[in-house]
């Protein structure tokens, strides 16, 4: 049996599911178990798949719109740089795992196409009582969903949807864990 933890990257104070990952890791190495489990930050070395926020002088400019325009402009370029990355091929052979634990919807939503001849089980851990489309809106743009355009909501929900719908095994964390 071989597992993949998929993460983008591994932290050791930051808190949420990078620093969840990094103790798994810490754990499946005092436990000899490096043979079984991988992660995926391990296996890839040049390209990153990090989603990034707008820098510089594109950022300045979103500040100065008005929220309506700011929150919906960057919902936009978010799933446009989602579906980019849906038709990536994966840098890692997924036929090698009987198991593939996603720590977050967006993250295999990402994969959608890689997962399409997966033979094994994906595991999703959603790390969150919120559903990833209403953390993005309440917690990281701070606004309300009904500034949101119902198309673009509908797409952020979809996200969710086909994600959870995805997923063999669901593995939701306790209050404090």
């Amino acid at each position: 049996m071989k597992v993949l933890v998929w993460i983008e990257k591994l932290l050791e104070r930051s808190g949420g599911p990078p620093t969840y990952v990094f103790n798994l890791k810490k754990s499946i190495i005092s436990n000899d178990q490096e043979d079984i489990v991988h992660f995926y930050p391990d296996l890839i070395k040049s390209e990153s798949t990090k989603i990034s926020n707008e820098k510089g002088f594109l950022k300045s400019l979103l500040d100065l719109l008005p929220d309506f325009l700011r929150v919906n402009i960057s919902v936009f370029r978010y799933l446009i740089l989602l579906k980019s990355f849906n038709n990536k091929k994966s840098l890692v052979d997924f036929e090698e795992y009987d198991f593939i634990h996603f720590h977050s919807t967006v993250d295999i939503y990402r994969n959608l196409n890689n997962l399409k001849v997966f033979k094994g089980s994906v595991i999703l851990t959603p790390h969150s009582p919120k559903v990833f489309h209403l953390e993005i809106i309440e917690d990281i743009l701070k606004v309300e969903k009904k500034i949101i355009l119902p198309w673009l909501y509908g797409k952020l929900v979809r996200i969710d949807a086909l994600a959870f719908s995805r997923a063999d095994i669901l593995i939701f964390p306790c209050e404090g864990a």
